[in-house]
């Protein structure tokens, strides 16, 4: 862990930094494995059945599809090494698809975040422990740290062996963010040479946007005709480093998945959330001036990273709405919808 502290603050990876919400988060998770292995450690394995217990952060919302038969349906799915299997989760690198072992359960690996709900065993409660101390990280990370590389099959993708884990895919749960504010994750801006870091380089604050999305077929054309954002130069927020845009926009029913792009370049030039395909949860954009999401920029020939990394709007059905994208020089890029 020194060495990473020794690293260049635009190198160092803040998200799995140990804030004080953090390390309540990892004690509350420690304490309820350590009463796993103080009430059944005794637990012998010819006994039947082994016990298993499911363990659900207060911010979890179950999917449609959650129940009790439907996880039992599901935990049989997870071969029988498991120690820990969750039900659901954030695939940060793209990765995880590689490494499906049975319909609907695939193994984890370092990419793979939450702790919002998870099953484990006596034994799962014991190998988190000791790959949980001593504490450097967020609990969710050292939860998967611990790889190996499989010599042949799934591509050669490394995955979690202590513990053993899985998660279900599609997920049974969602982190339910709207409803609660976290101080575990720390803000970029709390942190300046960390939000000086994730600044585009050389952003032209001016630059004209259009709106591409579910409202307009991801039309172009239709785009350049009907969705280009305005400048909001009353606003009294414009200034030469800083131009707030505006967009007013009917929502689709079923919701508005979108991307911003400029009119002068065209899709070599993109906004798109630092949120997961997998995770619509964590690219979804909340309704209010305090719900501002920071946005990411690609430009150039290779935009790849961007695909289906689409903003979402889903509480708005069928409403008119004003979305709007604060370009700014020392803040980085934020869109949300008022």
């Amino acid at each position: 862990a020194l060495a990473r502290y020794l690293l260049p603050d635009d190198q160092k990876v803040f998200g799995i930094d140990l804030t004080p919400g953090a390390i309540g988060c990892a004690l509350s998770h420690m304490q309820i494995w350590t009463q796993i292995i103080e009430q059944h450690g005794g637990h012998s394995v010819s006994d039947s059945p082994s016990p298993r217990f499911l363990v659900i952060e207060d911010d979890c919302r179950f999917l449609p599809d959650f129940g009790e038969s439907a996880l039992e349906q599901r935990l049989a799915s997870v071969p029988n090494d498991w120690e820990i299997c969750w039900l659901g989760g954030v695939d940060s690198l793209g990765q995880q698809a590689a490494l499906n072992v049975a319909p609907g359960v695939r193994r984890v690996y370092s990419g793979f975040r939450t702790t919002t709900a998870y099953a484990i065993t006596v034994a799962g409660a014991k190998s988190a422990l000791e790959v949980c101390l001593p504490l450097y990280w967020q609990v969710d990370t050292h939860l998967t740290q611990h790889e190996v590389k499989p010599e042949d099959g799934m591509r050669g993708f490394p995955f979690t062996v202590k513990p053993i884990g899985y998660s279900l895919f599609p997920s049974l749960v969602e982190q339910a963010k709207e409803r609660f504010d976290t101080d575990v994750q720390k803000d970029s801006t709390e942190h300046h040479a960390l939000r000086e870091a994730l600044l585009p380089q050389g952003i032209d604050t001016r630059e004209p946007l259009l709106l591409l999305g579910s409202c307009n077929g991801w039309s172009l054309e239709e785009a350049q005709r009907r969705f280009c954002f305005q400048p909001m130069e009353d606003s009294g927020h414009s200034s030469p480093s800083q131009v707030l845009s505006s967009l007013r926009v009917e929502v689709p029913s079923g919701g508005l998945s979108f991307q911003i792009i400029s009119a002068r370049h065209s899709w070599h030039w993109r906004l798109y959330t630092n949120g997961m395909p997998e995770d619509p949860g964590s690219r979804e954009l909340r309704r209010g001036d305090d719900k501002k999401m920071m946005a990411c920029l690609v430009s150039g020939k290779d935009t790849n990273i961007a695909h289906a990394r689409d903003f979402l709007i889903r509480e708005a059905d069928e409403q008119v709405i004003e979305l709007r994208v604060s370009l700014s020089a020392s803040d980085g890029i934020r869109v949300w919808f008022v």
